[in-house]
């Protein structure tokens, strides 16, 4: 006679189904790091191809691109391809042709601001080398600009609001000097020198502020302001291997601080976008009561606040493109006044990295 097979019990399935349950659980922290590690990898190569397009760039020319063009107070730009006045141009544009965009970079009308109509077609295309895959935004995003969802830079003939492609990287260009309330400068949160010739208060000596590598050329403020010109490798007297370029502002437009996404939005995302390059000024450690991006500021120089400083979803790190070409990740607990070190491209200062 033949005996029956025994199945499992009620008990013993649930021992099995909870041994598994702890199996996974336990699994899925190594998935997520190794997945997080496969994006931090994917972001600095992404970060090494723009690098490698900047120096491309000034192998060709002599001279390092800008981190904006301004073509305003009667001043053209011609060595930037600016013949017209009351026209602005984005970092992003002039690199185009270095990371393989050669097309875009054709449809792109130089003779016009950048937000004008006639420049949709080129500044709305996503770009997938501007863009850190650790970030919790979608990749095709785009950026109108303002500090509210529902306003825009302005309207296109068929009605639709005009917009631009969104980055996770900007350009670092300086810090602000400009306040005695940014963490730069506030005691007791390690205060740095004023930058030299710029005087609080006096607009024509605005333009100053503007001490990183790729600067600001032409002049954007009263006419009596200096006319900036290109930089050259020469000019950066603090050292290529010590001088960051592009940092992370990851998530733009949508607003983020240390303790998650606000409801609100930040402007100059776009890797088209003239206010794409960024001035440091620091916030506090929490992100501060930052609804309209208020002061006071404080001595956190990056993952406190993307709005419009470095950012990114990185856990303790901030990847970077130097001078040289070279991508560093810098550690976050660096003193603000270390990294505006850092930023400046001949103010002498000594910065020990590690």
């Amino acid at each position: 006679m033949r005996s029956r097979q025994r199945g499992f019990t009620l008990i013993e399935l649930l021992v099995v189904i909870a041994i598994i349950a702890i199996l996974i659980g336990l699994l899925l922290p190594a998935v997520q790091k190794v997945r997080e590690a496969a994006a931090r990898a994917q972001c600095q190569n992404n970060l090494k191809q723009i690098g490698l397009s900047i120096m491309n760039f000034e192998s060709a020319y002599g001279f390092m691109p800008p981190g904006r063009v301004d073509a305003f107070q009667g001043v053209n730009v011609p060595k930037f391809g600016v013949n017209t006045q009351n026209v602005r141009v984005g970092p992003g544009t002039y690199l185009l042709p270095y990371l393989e965009q050669e097309a875009l970079f054709r449809r792109y009308r130089f003779d016009l601001d950048w937000i004008n109509e006639g420049n949709q077609s080129a500044i709305r295309t996503p770009l997938k080398m501007w863009i850190c895959p650790s970030s919790p935004e979608s990749f095709d995003r785009q950026d109108f600009g303002t500090l509210n969802p529902t306003g825009g830079y302005g309207m296109n003939a068929d009605g639709s609001r005009r917009s631009a492609a969104s980055a996770d990287y900007c350009v670092i260009n300086g810090y602000n000097s400009l306040s005695l309330n940014s963490g730069v400068f506030a005691p007791p949160n390690n205060p740095v020198p004023p930058v030299p010739g710029l005087i609080l208060g006096d607009l024509p000596t605005l333009d100053n502020n503007y001490t990183g590598v790729l600067s600001m050329v032409g002049r954007r403020n009263a006419p009596l302001g200096p006319t900036k010109g290109e930089v050259t490798i020469v000019g950066i007297t603090d050292g290529s291997s010590n001088t960051v370029m592009i940092c992370e502002d990851a998530g733009r437009p949508q607003r983020y601080v240390t303790r998650g996404k606000l409801a609100v939005f930040t402007s100059g995302a776009g890797w088209a976008d003239p206010d794409n390059e960024i001035w440091l000024d620091g916030f506090p450690f929490d992100g501060g009561n930052d609804a309209q991006t208020g002061i006071p500021r404080g001595p956190c120089w990056t993952n406190c606040n993307n709005n419009n400083e470095p950012f990114a979803f990185h856990t303790g790190i901030n990847n970077h493109v130097f001078a040289d070409g070279s991508v560093r990740s810098l550690r976050q607990n660096m003193t603000i006044a270390n990294y505006a070190g850092l930023v400046t491209r001949s103010q002498g200062e000594v910065v020990n990295i590690d």
